[in-house]
């Protein structure tokens, strides 16, 4: 067993790594660190959702207290009021300067995976346009240009997209969900693990709506 889990860990790594040389096959040096620090920044940033929440929820019960408090201390109304704004605004601050940071990491995000994926997905143009250019007469025969073309523009969107901004927001979720579940964890851990029953169910549902709009725009083309 433990010879077999060993081969199986091996052979996903060498997987993995094929993966990524096919996908960042023609990027730079340049390139690479600027999808590097769109990663790094896109998983950072995953975890700020979590922390907003958790603010909002130290602000709802600040609510709560206040209002029980000031319904028996009738005196000392004015007294719980000052208190309560002062800590209102402090959670309030927290919040948008969490709020801050995730609008200039959402900037740096989109920026330097868009600049990536721009630079490769020309490079790759580039390239094909070259392959295409040395092609024999015979090629040209059994291929429409309209078609093509086509293909090219919807191709090359794809490969942008797949490159730039998808990654950011694939890290991004992911990140929000792994540290969603551990806050969850954190603050109420039974509550967390009757809800996590549903997931199955969820992950069904969404499964067949997903097969459905696939089969669905493939029967459209």
């Amino acid at each position: 067993m433990t010879l077999l889990s060993t081969f199986t860990s091996v052979v996903i790594r060498e997987r993995a790594a094929i993966l990524l040389e096919t996908r960042f096959k023609y990027s730079s040096f340049k390139d690479r660190s600027f999808t590097a620090i769109g990663c790094v920044v896109a998983i950072v940033t995953g975890f700020s959702m979590p922390t907003l929440i958790v603010l909002m929820g130290h602000l709802l019960r600040k609510f709560v207290i206040f209002q029980s408090v000031a319904s028996e201390l009738c005196g000392n109304q004015r007294l719980t009021i000052g208190r309560f704004q002062s800590e209102a605004m402090e959670i309030a601050g927290r919040m948008a300067l969490v709020g801050l940071a995730m609008l200039l990491s959402n900037v740096v995000i989109i920026g330097s995976l868009g600049i990536s994926a721009t630079k490769q997905s020309s490079r790759i143009r580039y390239y094909f346009m070259r392959a295409m250019l040395h092609q024999e007469v015979g090629w040209y025969d059994t291929h429409i240009s309209g078609d093509v073309a086509g293909r090219i523009t919807s191709d090359f969107e794809k490969i942008h997209d797949g490159l730039g901004e998808k990654i950011g927001m694939c890290l991004f979720f992911l990140s929000t969900a792994l540290a969603s579940l551990i806050s969850a964890f954190w603050h109420g851990w039974q509550l967390t693990l009757a809800l996590l029953a549903l997931v199955p169910c969820l992950v069904l549902l969404t499964t067949v709506i997903a097969k459905a709009s696939t089969h669905r725009a493939c029967s459209a083309e």
